[in-house]
């Protein structure tokens, strides 16, 4: 077996030093929750896409839609729902949100397991995220998972999975390098 803790050590380093230059800011308030679908966006990031906001369906990438907890909005596979994921980096902390339908609210299911997948040539190493607010019947709607080699994993692309008795929710999580 490779030696996988020298190689991920690093990738993390060089992530970090990318990712400490500059920094993603998300608010988590109340007002964040405005940010939602359409109107003008507060986030700044590039994307490889340039289109006129005005009139246009955002069906097709969410990534600078902001959920309404903050994150970054998320469309599941097969059409399966929505949730958003955000990271904390002074707190080195990763969440993971699942939203309605009209992703303006949070909305719980019944999960088994949500986990983050990272690859690393032919490598790969699962996080999984704790549920902070599942009731007793196991319904959830907010996962995090307290990991720097997480924060950087995110950072370069992943994929969320997410276990329900109905089957598996997954998006990929593109690099999100600043």
């Amino acid at each position: 077996m490779k030696n996988y803790g020298t190689v991920l050590a690093l990738l993390l380093a060089g992530l970090f030093g990318v990712a400490g230059l500059t920094g993603c800011t998300s608010d988590t308030g109340p007002d964040s929750a405005k940010k939602t679908s359409g109107g003008d966006h507060d986030h700044d990031h590039d994307h490889d896409h340039d289109h006129d906001h005005e009139g246009h369906d955002h069906d097709h990438d969410h990534a600078h839609e902001m959920g309404p907890l903050g994150g970054h909005v998320i469309k599941f596979n097969d059409d399966k729902g929505w949730g958003a994921w955000d990271h904390k980096d002074n707190e080195d902390k990763v969440i993971v949100y699942l939203l309605s339908a009209d992703r303006k609210k949070l909305e719980g299911r019944k999960v088994t397991k949500v986990y983050f997948v990272a690859k690393s040539g032919d490598q790969t190493k699962e996080f999984e995220l704790t549920a902070t607010d599942a009731n007793a019947e196991g319904v959830a709607s907010t996962f995090e998972r307290v990991d720097k080699a997480l924060l950087a994993a995110v950072q370069i692309g992943t994929e969320l999975i997410i276990e329900t008795a109905d089957g598996q929710l997954k998006v990929e999580i593109e690099p999100h390098v600043h």
